[in-house]
């Protein structure tokens, strides 16, 4: 509202950084050898230490597709004046999955989660 929108870019792209940093940390030495569910596990985890109640679905062909819920956002006056958290959670959950983010929606209230579709590669 006061113009400072490349502050608050940069403000919450620092924290999106550190999490891809604890993210890259939880899957070790060879992170290209981590398997889908593995990285699932280390996602719902960091999802948790960061305040948010985190599911994941999978569905799609051959089940190629996840939705990951984060419920309860732990930023919501941040949500409320930007939805600048909201798009780089999206594209750390596609990252972390190893996927294509295909679809978000961002929930208007506390009471629903956000949804985020990740499209991941074929197998092989």
């Amino acid at each position: 509202r006061e113009g400072e929108s490349e502050l608050v870019e940069r403000f919450f792209e620092g924290i999106w950084r550190e999490r891809r940093a604890g993210f890259a940390r939880a899957l070790g030495d060879r992170p290209a050898e981590v398997g889908a569910r593995e990285r699932q596990a280390r996602l719902v985890e960091l999802l948790e230490r960061t305040g948010f109640m985190p599911a994941i679905e999978r569905g799609g062909e051959e089940g190629r597709r996840l939705v990951v819920k984060a419920c309860h956002c732990p930023l919501p006056a941040a949500v409320r004046a930007t939805r600048v958290p909201c798009r780089l959670e999206a594209r750390f959950v596609a990252e972390a999955l190893g996927g294509r983010l295909v679809s978000t929606s961002i929930a208007e209230t506390r009471r629903e989660p956000c949804a985020f579709e990740v499209e991941l590669e074929p197998p092989g």
